[in-house]
């Protein structure tokens, strides 16, 4: 299994996906329950790597080659480096295996929306931001609620400034009800929720007896 990584902002150049391909390898090598194809679905999110999968491909056996036909090591911070690849020693078993990709988001890369500008601040997870209303799936289910006609109301753990609920999001309601340290919230999380959770619902019973009274 994969080991869990969290990485500094000095790691984020050099840390790798090479585990994954374990994952990758094992299901590739299941004995087939009928003369077909294999079909491998995978999660992406949540590595703490940021190396548009070179490190899981050169586990496989792919070589990443730069401008002098060098391998090279499959992190983050070679990806600029890629001339070419060698597909001629990857596993073979792939070739039999249908993949299938999910993920949650919908930036790229690269950019002033991308991946290593967006995801590398929010370790911490958990705050409602600018990237909420991109494909999280709090948005996901925001919009359900819309098209059912139910509202939806978001308990975050804080709330970026500036940032915007995404559509269908009735309300919001933060954890954190004052100044306080992320060490902090992370130690009383369970209490700040249960308070955040009172708050909502002590709202909700406002509402309904002002409902009623009309």
């Amino acid at each position: 299994m994969p080991r869990f990584l969290f990485a500094s902002d000095s790691l984020k150049g050099t840390l790798s996906s090479a585990q994954t391909a374990e994952l990758l390898a094992a299901a590739a090598g299941l004995p087939l329950v009928a003369p077909a194809e294999r079909d491998v679905t995978i999660a992406l999110g949540g590595s703490a790597t940021n190396d548009g999968g070179m490190g899981c491909m050169r586990a496989l056996g792919f070589r990443l080659l730069g401008a002098g036909r060098e391998e090279l090591a499959g992190r983050g911070g070679d990806l600029a480096l890629v001339r070419a690849i060698d597909r001629s020693h990857a596993d073979a078993r792939l070739g039999r295996t249908s993949f299938t990709v999910m993920c949650d988001v919908d930036n790229p890369l690269l950019g002033p929306n991308g991946a290593t500008r967006t995801f590398a601040p929010q370790k911490g997870e958990g705050r409602l931001d600018a990237q909420t209303a991109h494909g999280k799936v709090a948005a996901g289910i925001a919009a359900a609620c819309a098209r059912a006609g139910v509202p939806c109301v978001a308990v975050v753990g804080s709330v970026e400034p500036g940032a915007v609920p995404p559509a269908g999001v009735t309300a919001v309601f933060p954890t954190a009800c004052g100044p306080m340290t992320l060490d902090f919230a992370l130690a009383h999380a369970t209490e700040l929720y249960a308070q955040a959770a009172e708050r909502l619902f002590s709202a909700l019973a406002a509402g309904a007896r002002l409902g009623a009274s009309r």
